[in-house]
């Protein structure tokens, strides 16, 4: 191809040849190389702002941009639970969350997937388990049973103006639906990752049916239907609404049992969650130099 390799790469030449630029490998890491040698400034940022603008046309930059907003309403959400039961000091997560939105949003494209986003599930899930906890024992026994959102005195213009609704009770919306709701949102999570993952691991391979994709893909749907469990097993703490009083005085020390083991068994689970994300491992083979003395000297 002409010019000098550096670590595969062409030090020397603005593009490859063309019958190397043909080769799908090469050009990503040509891409890479170039992306690595570009100065940083302020045509730097505009090429990335414009990359990354021009690039929804593809099914894993949308995915990115969903499991953003996912991750974001999620923390949101999941605070304003907590500064409500527990008080302001809960905020303190967000020293966490905010440098892990950040690196979201950095990795955002396809070839980093397969590096950056396991690191962003081992961290995700370490932080989610510690609160799954905290809302199983501290915020879902306190709030109220009524979960429908109650609205009164609709009134509709007849100029086709305004709608007018007044006395809805907003405090509705702290229910415990709603908070198992937002966990729901932790496959979907897990999902739109994987899909980043399985692309930038497999490239055009993943629309063929291999065995490592089906691996993929099975490891998915298996986790997918744990995290629906949890959500189901959130419900325990309101147990004693379940079996009713009758029950609940006759069975007490049974019911307070189950309430003290779930919790672990929440953080157990969402923990070694944190490992069910495939990673990619690469062989390098060191070629050993012969020494110049033992290369025969051709007369």
């Amino acid at each position: 191809g002409g010019g000098r390799a550096v670590g595969g790469m062409w030090a020397s030449r603005a593009q490859p040849s063309p019958h190397l630029a043909m080769n799908p490998h090469i050009a990503r890491l040509w891409r890479l190389e170039r992306r690595r040698r570009r100065p940083w400034g302020v045509g730097c940022i505009l090429e990335t702002l414009l990359e990354f603008c021009c690039g929804f046309n593809s099914a894993s930059r949308v995915a990115h941009c969903v499991a953003i907003a996912c991750f974001a309403v999620q923390v949101v959400m999941l605070d304003v639970f907590l500064v409500r039961y527990l008080g302001m000091q809960v905020l303190m997560t967000l020293c966490t969350d905010v440098p892990l939105l950040l690196h979201l949003a950095w990795f955002w494209r396809e070839d980093s997937a397969h590096r950056a986003v396991p690191t962003q599930w081992l961290c995700y899930s370490w932080l989610h388990a510690a609160k799954v906890v905290v809302l199983f024992c501290r915020v879902m026994p306190k709030l109220p049973a009524q979960t429908s959102l109650q609205t009164e005195d609709i009134t509709w213009g007849l100029s086709g103006a305004s709608i007018a609704i007044s006395g809805a009770h907003f405090d509705k919306l702290f229910s415990p639906n709603m908070l198992a709701n937002l966990l729901l949102i932790t496959p979907v999570f897990y999902a739109l990752l994987m899909f980043r993952v399985s692309r930038a691991i497999f490239g055009r391979a993943s629309k063929r049916v291999t065995v490592d994709l089906i691996m993929h893909y099975d490891m998915l749907w298996h986790v997918g239907i744990d995290m629906v469990d949890q959500a189901d097993m959130f419900w325990y703490a309101r147990l004693a609404e379940w079996v009713g009083e009758e029950a609940a005085l006759e069975h007490q020390r049974t019911l307070i049992s189950i309430q003290m083991i779930i919790p672990f068994l929440l953080f157990l689970s969402i923990v070694l969650q944190a490992q069910a994300f495939p990673g990619v491992t690469v062989d390098q083979w060191v070629v050993p130099e012969t020494p110049q003395s033992d290369v025969p000297r051709v007369r």
